[in-house]
């Protein structure tokens, strides 16, 4: 008879503990299913493509970096024959009173 109450007893608890555990889980697994997902491993042929496109994307921005350099020293050449052509301007001859000077 104590045994029999003892086995029911201990029934009651694993079903109550599986439940529970099933519960929780559900509840855990809902709210941040992420963390219970397996992982994707990556394979040789995504680790190679993966490489290609991060070197691609370096070659480019080597590319703009070259770019963006060229340009300012096109600007900065421009803005030098600008400054010479003013002095050239200032450099002129000026004709004061029939006199020549120069500046």
């Amino acid at each position: 008879m104590f045994t029999i109450n003892v086995l029911v007893s201990v029934l009651q608890l694993r079903q109550e503990v599986v439940a529970c555990m099933r519960r929780d889980t559900t509840l855990e697994t809902a709210l941040n299913f992420k963390a219970y997902k397996r992982g994707k491993r990556q394979t040789l042929r995504e680790a190679r493509s993966t490489e290609i496109l991060e070197k691609k994307q370096k070659l480019e921005q080597e590319r703009k970096r070259r770019q963006k350099h060229q340009v300012q020293g096109y600007l900065n050449s421009s803005l030098h024959r600008g400054k010479l052509f003013r002095q050239m301007l200032v450099v002129q001859f000026f004709v004061c009173d029939n006199y020549l000077f120069y500046y």
